[in-house]
């Protein structure tokens, strides 16, 4: 049996050997491109979790205020009350801990929330032993300035008309390359109302 005899010319020997080459280099390349593009996403959608979780615990104390839940000044609600707030600053803590650029703007943040929460007289330490009550007019400031933050640090980090899905609570799709969140002017905007709260 005679075996024919396989012939390649040089020129298909040179693309083939520049296309294997080739594809060795950009596989990593791609690799890492991909690993960088799902660890930033991943961040993205904790982000918008986060600011979602903060926007429950912080509008929460704002409605609570406002009565919509029923009586506000019994110490038990001001209690409750403080703790969402509390909770509301473990959240910003949490977001400080990804979003490393913003970092000094979420602390003064939590800082504002917890000079608020600590000094205002409006929360209890325990439900026994509340201060005296804040007046009508104070507790409608605090109710707006605390519905108004928490749709600020909501949007910064969940701004669909920005950079993120139509899904609550998660960020951007994968092949999305816009702004990344946060959106800076609802950041500061919510630094700005945070700082207003206790001075």
């Amino acid at each position: 049996m005679s075996k024919d005899k396989i012939t390649i010319s040089r020129r298909s020997f040179y693309v083939l050997v520049s296309s294997l080459i080739l594809l060795i280099v950009l596989t990593p390349i791609g690799v890492y491109w991909y690993a960088q593009r799902s660890d930033m996403h991943a961040s993205w959608d904790v982000l918008s979790s986060y600011g979602e979780e903060f926007f429950i615990h912080t509008s929460d104390v704002a409605y609570q205020m406002r009565g919509n839940f029923g009586p506000w000044g019994d110490n038990t609600s001001r209690f409750y009350g403080g703790l969402e707030i509390a909770d509301a600053e473990i959240v910003l803590s949490d977001i400080r801990s990804i979003d490393q650029p913003h970092k000094s703007q979420l602390y003064g943040i939590i800082m504002g929330l917890y000079a608020f929460r600590s000094s205002s007289g409006t929360f209890c330490g325990k439900p026994s032993d509340c201060p005296a009550n804040v007046t009508d007019l104070q507790r409608a400031y605090f109710s707006t300035s605390l519905e108004s933050l928490a749709f600020k640090v909501y949007n910064a980090y969940n701004n669909y008309r920005n950079y993120t899905s139509s899904i609550s609570g998660v960020g951007p799709p994968f092949w999305y390359s816009g702004p990344a969140p946060p959106d800076e002017r609802d950041l500061q905007d919510a630094y700005t109302i945070a700082v207003g709260l206790h001075s």
